[in-house]
C-alpha cells in the first residue's frame, strides 16, 4: 500500500446550505472532513487548511488530529499547514502562535504587491468598501499561494453565497486548483458550493454561481462588484464557470477513473469517500 509521506492535500470545506434537505447536518460533514484527514495523516500525508483559527473551527479540528497521528521524525508542523490571509494573520495574537509552534505551520501569505502589509485597511474591521476590496484581494492571494504548494485538493460541501471575498471561497479555489494543474477530489454528497462546481465541470450552468443570484442573496455584495470593476478587474462569474466546463471531468486529474468521480460526486456514505480520496492520492504518489 503506497505512502503518501510526499503528498500534501489541500482540504475545502465550510458548511453547506444544502444538509437539510439531504437529511443530514453539520455533524456528518464535520465527520467526513475528520475521517479523510485522518486517514490522510495516517497514511503518512500532511494536510492544509485555508481559514481562520477560531475555536471550534475545521482547522482547529486538524491541530488535534496531528496529536494523534504522530510520525517519528516528522514533527505537527511538517504535516498540518494553515494558510492565513494577511489581514487574518494580523489578527492572530501572540499567544495564540505559540500555543500552535509545536502543532502547526501558519503560513501568513502577505497581500498583493501593490498593498502595503501596513495598509490600515487592512487591520480591525472594514470601514469602506475599498478595504473590502483590498481584503478580498489578499484572500485570492492566499488561495493562489496554497493552490501553487499543494499536491492535491479535497473539496467537499461550502457556502453558496459569498462571503469577503470576490467569489465563495470553493468556487475560488476550485479554479485557481485546476488552474494551477493540481488533482481535484469533488465530495459532491453534502451539496453546497463543491455540488455546483460539478455541476459545472460536468457541463452545467449552476444558477446559484451567477453574479444576479449572488447579489440577490447579499445586496451589499453590489458595491465590491462595483468596487472591483472600477480598478479594473471586474467580478466575473461567467468566465469561472466557463473554466470549469472547458476543463471538464478529466481535467480533475484525480487518479480515478471517471465511474469513480461519478460515485464520488454523489456518494453521502463517509466510508466510501474515505476509500475513493486514498484510492485516488495514492494513485497520484506513484506515477
Amino acid at each position: 500500500m503506497s505512502s503518501l509521506a510526499d503528498i500534501r492535500v489541500a482540504v475545502s470545506v465550510s458548511d453547506s446550505p444544502d444538509l437539510a434537505r439531504r437529511g443530514l447536518g453539520v455533524p456528518h460533514q464535520r465527520h467526513a472532513f475528520v475521517e479523510i484527514a485522518r486517514h490522510v495523516l495516517a497514511a503518512g500525508g500532511s494536510l492544509a487548511y485555508g481559514g481562520d483559527l477560531r475555536l471550534g473551527g475545521y482547522s482547529r479540528v486538524l491541530f488535534d488530529l496531528v496529536d494523534t497521528y504522530d510520525l517519528p521524525g516528522r514533527p505537527g508542523p511538517e504535516r498540518v499547514t494553515d494558510y492565513l490571509a494577511w489581514h487574518l494573520f494580523l489578527r492572530f495574537g501572540v499567544d495564540e502562535r505559540a500555543e500552535l509552534v509545536d502543532v502547526a505551520t501558519v503560513v501568513d501569505v502577505p497581500p498583493p504587491a501593490d498593498i502595503s502589509p501596513d495598509d490600515p485597511d487592512l487591520r480591525g474591521d472594514p470601514a469602506t468598501v475599498v478595504a473590502r476590496w483590498k481584503r478580498a484581494r489578499a484572500l485570492t492571494a492566499m488561495r493562489e499561494r496554497m493552490a501553487a504548494e499543494t499536491d492535491a485538493r479535497v473539496m467537499l460541501g461550502g457556502a453558496v453565497v459569498v462571503g469577503s471575498g470576490f467569489y465563495p471561497g470553493l468556487l475560488e479555489e476550485a479554479v485557481l486548483t485546476l488552474r494551477a494543474g493540481r488533482p481535484l477530489f469533488l465530495l459532491g454528497g453534502f451539496g453546497g458550493c463543491t455540488e455546483r462546481v460539478i455541476e459545472a465541470v460536468n457541463g452545467g450552468r449552476p444558477h446559484d454561481l451567477e453574479l444576479d443570484s449572488q447579489v440577490a442573496a447579499r445586496p451589499e455584495y453590489a458595491e465590491l462588484v462595483a468596487e472591483a470593476a472600477r480598478a479594473g478587474a471586474p467580478v466575473d462569474y461567467d468566465s469561472l464557470l466557463e473554466e470549469l466546463r472547458a476543463a471538464g471531468p478529466r481535467a480533475l486529474a484525480n487518479g480515478l477513473d471517471q465511474a469513480e468521480n461519478e460515485v464520488l460526486f454523489t456518494t453521502d456514505d463517509t466510508d466510501e469517500m474515505v476509500a475513493l480520496v486514498l484510492c485516488g492520492l495514492r494513485r497520484i504518489a506513484v506515477r
